[in-house]
């Protein structure tokens, strides 16, 4: 894992438009684990990432989840929250304990 989380460019995982699921989450959290300087660079891009003016639900999402990594919970549950119903206020909102519940599920591997 250690190798993996060398080889990651942890902002552009961060603020590109490329896949981001699981495995991107383990080696985001392998990153930090490996090297703490890692935790700036992570708080930068999510910086980077809170300012775009209009984010998509998938950006959303991976901001949400970077939110939860950096320790900020209820900025993320309130990103991801968005991300899941968007602009529409018509729609009930999730319960946003639930995503939080699932988010903390994804743990990296030991």
């Amino acid at each position: 894992m250690a190798v993996e989380a060398a080889s990651l460019d942890l902002r552009q995982t961060v603020v590109s438009n490329s896949t981001f699921g699981p495995n991107e989450i383990r080696q985001i959290a392998a990153a930090l684990s490996a090297d703490y300087s890692n935790f700036r660079t992570l708080r930068d891009a999510v910086i980077e990432l809170e300012q775009q003016p209009s984010r998509s639900p998938a950006a959303s999402a991976r901001l949400g989840v970077c939110q939860y990594l950096l320790g900020r919970y209820r900025d993320a549950v309130t990103t991801l929250t968005s991300a899941v119903v968007g602009d529409d206020s018509t729609i009930d909102k999730p319960d946003a304990s639930a995503g939080a519940r699932r988010l903390c599920a994804i743990r990296p591997s030991s």
